[in-house]
């Protein structure tokens, strides 16, 4: 009798709350299922705010945000936002919002517990690495398409991504991992070939410091290593860039000796012969047995910001490594890389050169790259789109569904870009996106603006770039060949099915690393180099 009592109670009260709840709770409530739980709704500005988590492992924990529209406002349209470094909290979706009509989905990856939560410095499990890699954004995609059937009653009519540095990875994962689940992709400054931005940085660090953690050059230091390129080439450089930003930053070894010279000109320690060999070798990469392990920092970026952002305070790791297993990063060596390219590579880096699926679905992507990228250097990704061209029938044929855009003097987020920093794009590249994958239209400009100057570029599809003649009319030339090395298998390797990989073991305790340690410390370490 007692049990049926309670039994009866508890139908009633729920029966109450289902008679309480909004017709928008109820009909949004029909899409959790054994993985999805609502945990919040709200509405706001006439967006109707659904906050949800998705645990697909026993060890997940992926937080998620859908943004809804009022059903007489949207469009049909859904847009994927990306996230930021290891993620960890879900983005503001608000900010920037350049599609106001349209559904917006966003998540944390999954890493909320081990960036700041109740998990901060513990091991993290390799169902969470799962989920942060490629299982969260492309769960939240397909959550949020049923999301958008129980809320408006019929599909998204297309599906759209944008996302810079991990966005960017997320985007270009989505593309080659789960094409049908976007028609369009913009990406900005992609940290696609994450093996080779973490050797980037290994290198960086290891040409500025000695084998003590001692800096061997002060910020004041790298910001005449910054500037010097630029007087170098104010000569020779056209309009509008001379004497202020490069036009072709892709310079040969002898311009790279040039600058340098120009560099020690204006503080002779630079030119100290073995820091000179130490500077150059920051833009020349690294080249093991034949293969490229980097290609090297472009002429002009400025290392300067490159604090608690990039090297840990002292005694910590190096968020160049964040994903990497070697125990003490200070004792990695390049032989090191080789185990870890092969063991990992394939697993956390989004470059495969097969985007046959995605194409042939007839998915769009734009990307845009910075050419004062301080994280990840440009020409990680023109080696993977050259190679991905080649494999899908040329440039002709690639750029009728995919375009790369080079913004010169911009950089990561974060960093000091001469014009600009950040992802690369606002809501007028959103409607570029829009416009080809609903109207056929490609992109053959990228408008970027230069505040200071009050002008914009119009920048073509990469191999060309554009200058001002004599008269301020824009004109293009096309950029000479061969300008990055063409990498091979080992540097872009990229699994399609991640799922498939096994990670690998800690070198150091026998376990995995905790996120802090991976993510490295956000406090900025005041040490002059």
């Amino acid at each position: 009798m007692k049990t049926r009592i309670l039994l009866y109670i508890a139908a009633l009260a729920a029966t109450v709350h289902a008679a309480d709840e909004s017709p928008d709770v109820v009909c949004v409530k029909a899409v959790e299922d054994a993985i999805c739980a609502i945990t919040r709704t709200a509405t706001t500005g006439g967006v109707f705010s659904v906050d949800f988590t998705l645990r697909p492992t026993a060890k997940s924990d992926i937080r998620c945000r859908i943004d809804l529209p009022h059903r007489e406002q949207w469009n049909g349209r859904l847009w994927g936002v990306g996230n930021s470094s290891m993620g960890g909290t879900v983005p503001d979706m608000s900010r920037g919002r350049g599609d106001p009509r349209a559904a917006s989905v966003t998540t944390d990856l999954g890493t909320w517990r081990y960036v700041h939560g109740d998990m901060t410095g513990k091991a993290v499990p390799d169902e969470v690495l799962h989920d942060l890699y490629w299982r969260a954004t492309h769960l939240m995609t397909v959550y949020g398409k049923r999301f958008v059937k129980a809320y408006y009653g019929r599909d998204v009519e297309h599906a759209y991504f944008r996302g810079g540095s991990r966005g960017g990875n997320q985007g270009m994962s989505e593309a080659m991992r789960f094409p049908a689940d976007y028609d369009g992709i913009l990406v900005g400054v992609p940290s696609s070939v994450q093996s080779a931005t973490c050797a980037q940085i290994l290198n960086l660090y290891k040409q500025t410091h000695d084998e003590q953690d001692r800096p061997l050059v002060t910020r004041e230091q790298l910001r005449i290593l910054a500037d010097a390129p630029i007087e170098y080439m104010k000569n020779r450089d056209p309009k509008p860039y001379a004497g202020k930003i490069l036009a072709n930053p892709f310079f040969s070894e002898a311009d790279i000796d040039g600058f340098l010279a120009v560099a020690a000109a204006k503080d002779p320690a630079l030119g100290e012969p073995a820091l000179k060999e130490r500077l150059k070798r920051i833009f020349t990469g690294v080249r093991r047995n034949g293969r490229i392990v980097c290609h090297g920092f472009l002429p002009g970026t400025d290392f300067s910001s490159r604090r608690g952002r990039n090297f840990e305070s002292k005694g910590g790791g190096m968020v160049g490594l964040r994903y990497r297993r070697l125990g003490d990063w200070k004792c990695a060596t390049w032989e090191d890389f080789d185990e870890e390219f092969a063991m990992m590579g394939a697993f956390e880096n989004a470059c495969s050169t097969d985007l046959a699926a995605f194409r042939d679905r007839g998915g769009k992507m734009i990307v845009a790259v910075g050419l004062e990228d301080q994280s990840t250097p440009a020409p990680e990704t023109i080696a993977w789109y050259e190679e991905m061209s080649e494999r899908m029938g040329g440039l002709e044929k690639t750029q009728r569904f995919c375009r790369l855009f080079l913004m010169p003097g911009h950089a990561h987020g974060g960093g000091f870009g001469r014009i600009s920093k950040g992802g690369g794009y606002n809501a007028a590249h959103y409607r570029l996106l829009e416009d080809w994958v609903e109207n056929g239209t490609p992109p053959e400009t990228y408008p970027y603006a230069w505040p200071a100057e009050k002008l914009t570029f119009p920048l073509p599809p990469y191999p060309l770039t554009c200058y001002q003649d004599d008269s301020g009319a824009w004109k293009t030339r096309r950029l000479p060949d061969g300008i990055v090395r063409r990498p091979d298998a080992y540097y872009l390797q990229c699994a399609l099915e991640p799922w498939k990989c096994t990670l690998p073991k800690a070198k150091t305790g026998g376990g995995a690393l905790p996120m802090n340690y991976i993510k490295g410390q956000q406090n900025y370490d005041n040490r002059a180099y």
